[in-house]
């Protein structure tokens, strides 16, 4: 059997101690596998990119890959995530396409930014007319406490785990900009809630990014590829996700 981890060039980069580890699990596992930035074929691939092309040539020759297709199509659209969260009943931020019906402050992001990049607290008119010609840019209310947020790991139907992330000196939590993380025990409500998400996209391994607000736990976005610093150290994602992919496969 052989699989392939895919990635971008720039993922590649900032990754490469996610994409070796994962390598390794594979390979003492027996299983060969090859980190890559071109689709080739293989029989399965692990995709830790966001690439509309590369999803369309391994569906076209039905190889097997981690998300699918349907999920990196939903989740790294984040209006389409708010349309599926609604169409599934999920609490979730209200996300509009225009920001006629929000008093500021208010969140404006781009539809397909990661990582918290593209994502802008707008104060005032001056802070809107910046921001009014990207293209596909959403809008949020301010949801929750600023700077604190929560994500859910979740695999296979089963929590990984959560982790809380938050700053004292940005409005948002992102590890990946420098904010803070510890774990975080979930209550009843926030567990039923990342796994009814994770259920209904039928995701293999996602994140369900949370906030916490006075009416309770809402869903702000879903991570495809979900970044997993915040696990290097709490657990073995490497071979937790292999033993995953090679058991799916099984069936």
């Amino acid at each position: 059997m052989r699989g392939l981890i895919v990635y971008d060039e720039e993922r590649l980069k900032k990754n490469s101690f996610f994409a070796q580890s994962l390598q390794s699990a594979f390979v003492s596992r027996g299983v060969e596998a090859e980190v890559v930035t071109k689709p080739q074929k293989a029989d399965f691939a692990v995709m830790r990119t966001v690439n509309a092309d590369f999803n369309r040539y391994f569906d076209d020759n039905g190889i097997r890959t981690f998300n699918s297709s349907g999920v990196a199509g939903i989740c790294n659209d984040k209006y389409e995530t708010y349309r599926f969260l609604r169409h599934s009943g999920v609490p979730c931020v209200p996300t509009f396409l225009s920001p006629s019906c929000l008093k500021f402050p208010f969140v404006a992001k781009s539809r397909g930014g990661h990582g918290g990049s593209e994502v802008y607290l707008i104060a005032c008119e001056s802070e809107l007319k910046r921001v009014a010609s990207m293209p596909d840019v959403i809008f949020q209310p301010v949801t929750g406490e600023r700077g604190k947020d929560m994500r859910v790991y979740v695999m296979g139907g089963k929590i990984i785990t959560a982790m809380l992330r938050y700053s004292d000196s940005d409005f948002r939590a992102n590890y990946s900009l420098g904010g803070s993380f510890c774990e975080k025990e979930l209550g009843e409500r926030e567990r039923n809630m990342a796994l009814d998400v994770a259920r209904a996209l039928q995701a293999d391994f996602v994140g369900v990014d949370m906030f916490f607000t006075k009416d309770g736990t809402v869903v702000n976005e879903v991570e495809d590829v979900v970044g997993c610093r915040m696990l290097y150290g709490k657990t073995d994602i490497y071979s937790t996700y292999a033993d995953y992919i090679l058991k799916t496969l099984e069936k």
